[in-house]
């Protein structure tokens, strides 16, 4: 028999009609990159993410010029408003130990990456995460991945994966991400499942055909997705392969390509190429060029008089850092996802607090709410509660029961909703009465507490 407790609360809150479930746990952030200036989270708290998975996409801010203990000593000096789960990024792992990054790993430099993946999971890390499209994962081969996930197994982590490719080659990207859990003997996690271009729509039904043959096979495989039609992120992605930031290459050499990549690209007569699904949302050190900021590239490139693909060369050029959304997933591809058994919501945000420069993803205010208005109720709640906490060998979080976390939300299901849109993306979300984090209340209605209730949650058992 459970021992009854006969402590008188110093509040009680009258629920009735409201919903009351656990903490949405996100999946896939990337807030770690924001988190030491903007420790209250303000457009995740506000739409009742309670814990963030940090590290993902292959990008962390260790190893380098910290550690994750390191790492994890910066966040316990801000006043966190949510808990942090890091993942540690097989990029920043090659950054630390390669000399060219670009490059293939001598047998030293690999040795390294292994001891740095080493170092990172006896410190906490909850797995590797790797960014197959981003410079330098993308000079990675199967066989590096194979050897670090190999570290990550040994420690009881998973690999989380945004694939090799999510458009014309999609399928054999979770293939490889696939063969990866295989080989290493560790769990899976596909980053944002999707297929871009139009020309793909529909492939999914493939690729979550494959995610449950592996299941059934015997390998834990899940995925996460966001509720949007539109991914976003940094515009060097676009660039040829080869191009990396700092390099002197001749324009035409781009050009060429580019025009490769984006066949019509080139051209100044408004032909649509993939290049045309892109909005510049965030442009950082680009002089004149700042004033296109929240354009479509194709209208800026006409205003410059310029081609789409010298608009890129342009920015790349010259830029410290250019965002984009992109508008290319199918609403039923999404949904269809989102659907999955065994897929939980991730938002991937970054641009967490509405004083924050750019054109923010609305994903970034909106992701959780949003998928509790379309889904079934009890089955939206799972997909952002107790389906992650599965994933991160949690036992005590993700679901409301005695000995667990105090983690907690309050909703009206008639009220809640998502506010933010690509026009105006930096809308709270509504109907949201109540967080609580850690057994403190954090937002209060339309309050902020400032209560520090926020904690770096390292890899433990679950025993």
């Amino acid at each position: 028999m459970a021992e009854r407790i006969d402590e008188r609360a110093e509040r009680v809150v009258e629920a009735d009609g409201r919903v009351v479930c656990p903490g949405f746990i996100d999946l896939h952030s990337h807030v770690d990159l924001t988190l030491p200036d903007y420790p209250r989270v303000d457009g995740m708290i506000r739409q009742g993410v309670t814990t963030l998975v940090t590290g993902n996409c292959g990008l962390s801010p260790y190893p380098g010029s910290m550690d994750l203990a390191g790492f994890a000593a910066v966040l316990g000096g801000v006043p966190l408003a949510v808990h942090v789960a890091p993942l540690v990024g097989h990029g920043a792992i090659r950054e630390a130990a390669m000399a060219d990054p670009s490059g293939t790993p001598s047998e030293g430099e690999m040795t390294r990456m292994v001891e740095l993946v080493e170092t990172a999971m006896t410190q906490g890390a909850h797995g590797l995460s790797t960014g197959l499209i981003y410079d330098p994962g993308r000079f990675a081969g199967t066989a590096e991945l194979v050897a670090l996930a190999r570290v990550v197994a040994a420690h009881g982590g998973f690999y989380a994966s945004h694939v090799r490719d999510e458009g014309d080659g999609l399928v054999e990207a979770i293939a490889e991400a696939i063969a990866i859990g295989r080989t290493a003997g560790l769990p899976v996690q596909l980053s944002h499942h999707k297929a871009k271009r139009r020309r793909n729509w529909g492939r999914v039904a493939a690729t979550l055909g494959m995610v449950d043959r592996a299941r059934a096979d015997g390998l834990d495989v899940m995925l996460d997705c966001y509720p949007y039609t539109a991914s976003s992120t940094g515009l060097w992605a676009y660039a040829p392969n080869w191009w990396r930031p700092g390099d002197e290459v001749a324009r035409e050499r781009v050009q060429a390509g580019l025009e490769e990549r984006f066949p019509g690209c080139t051209g100044r007569d408004g032909a649509r190429t993939d290049l045309s699904d892109l909005v510049l949302s965030g442009l950082t050190g680009v002089g004149r060029l700042q004033r296109y900021e929240g354009m479509w590239l194709d209208e800026a490139a006409r205003e410059e008089n310029v081609s789409p693909a010298d608009l890129v060369i342009d920015l790349l050029s010259t830029a410290e850092h250019v965002q984009v959304i992109d508008h290319a997933m199918s609403e039923a591809d999404v949904w269809r996802v989102l659907a999955h058994p065994e897929c939980a919501v991730g938002s991937d945000a970054r641009l967490i607090h509405p004083d924050m420069p750019g054109v923010p993803h609305p994903r970034n205010f909106g992701t959780f709410p949003r998928v509790l208005g379309r889904l079934p109720l009890e089955e939206a709640v799972r997909k952002c509660t107790g389906l992650p906490a599965r994933r991160m060998g949690w036992c005590d979080r993700g679901l409301l029961r005695p000995g667990a976390v105090a983690d907690l939300l309050l909703f009206d299901p008639d009220a809640i909703g998502d506010r933010a849109t690509f026009e105006e993306p930096r809308r709270y979300a509504t109907g949201i009465d109540l967080v609580v984090v850690g057994g403190e209340v954090v937002i209060d209605g339309s309050d902020d507490t400032g209560a520090a209730a926020g904690r770096v949650l390292l890899r433990t058992g679950c025993g």
